[in-house]
């Protein structure tokens, strides 16, 4: 009795199972980004040490004030060898004991000059425009019972910007148009 049929050699199985790792790593990549496959590639063995280098960015945020770099962005940072990062902010890591240390930005009080001061940005063809500080009480009302056509307020929008918020006053920056 003769049987017929194809033989496969274990160097073909081999080059198969290669092919098909390739094939996925490949359709990951362009379904993800390459970057993000490369954060994943080193998450698994861990990274290269950091935090000197992110403490020095925090540093640039600290002195040129920039609220958003250094109280909101998140960043990798990785502490030891083959550990993964941790995302952290600039004021995360001050209170982790690193040597970092900022007293030109506060993290929990954004003064109000700095949202007072986008208002020739947002408001610039606009009349009866301008952009302040709204406590959360009032600015919920406002919107439900005030905002429309024919009520007081045309329009009450939160600011897109690092500078939105006072959470110990509990008040928000925002554009406000008077109809």
């Amino acid at each position: 009795m003769n049987k017929k049929g194809a033989e496969i050699t274990i160097g073909t199985i081999i080059i198969i199972i290669l092919a098909l790792v390739v094939l996925v790593v490949l359709i990951y990549g362009f379904i993800t980004g390459w970057g993000s496959l490369w954060q994943n590639v080193i998450g698994f063995g861990g990274g290269k040490i950091n935090v000197q280098t992110v403490i020095q960015s925090c540093q640039i945020a600290c002195t040129t004030q920039s609220y958003y770099e250094y109280c909101n962005r998140q960043r990798n940072v990785i502490f030891e060898e083959k550990e993964k990062g941790e995302p952290m902010s600039c004021e995360d890591l001050e209170s982790r004991g690193v040597g970092l240390i900022c007293d030109r930005v506060d993290c929990e009080v954004i003064m109000a000059k700095d949202c007072l001061a986008l208002t020739g940005d947002l408001c610039k063809d606009e009349e009866n425009c301008n952009v302040q500080w709204m406590n959360d009480g009032d600015l919920a009302n406002r919107r439900k019972d005030e905002m429309g056509s024919d009520k007081e307020w045309k329009s009450i929008d939160n600011v897109d910007s690092g500078l939105v918020k006072d959470s110990k006053s509990g008040e928000t920056c925002v554009k406000a148009v008077l109809n």
